[in-house]
């Protein structure tokens, strides 16, 4: 099953984009607008709660960006 995050899923096109995909299989996550600082804290939550998602569906630029936010010393 391919899933999908939409933020502005409430109304207009990104609530039809949800319908689209809800239609089509697809597990989707709903998100409303925030404010910046209420994006971070919850986007920061999300990927938290999600990291093996977010990990397998990265690509290596992004997991070695991951993985340097995770552990900042390094691994060793």
């Amino acid at each position: 099953m391919k899933k999908a995050i939409i933020i502005g899923a409430t109304s207009g096109i990104g609530k039809g984009l949800a319908k689209l995909l809800a239609d089509n299989n697809y597990k989707i996550g709903l998100r409303k607008k925030l404010s910046n600082s209420e994006m971070f804290i919850d986007e920061a939550i999300e990927i938290a709660r999600n990291i093996q998602y977010y990990w397998d569906s990265s690509d290596l630029e992004a997991k070695l960006k991951l993985q340097k936010t995770v552990f900042p010393k390094g691994l060793s």
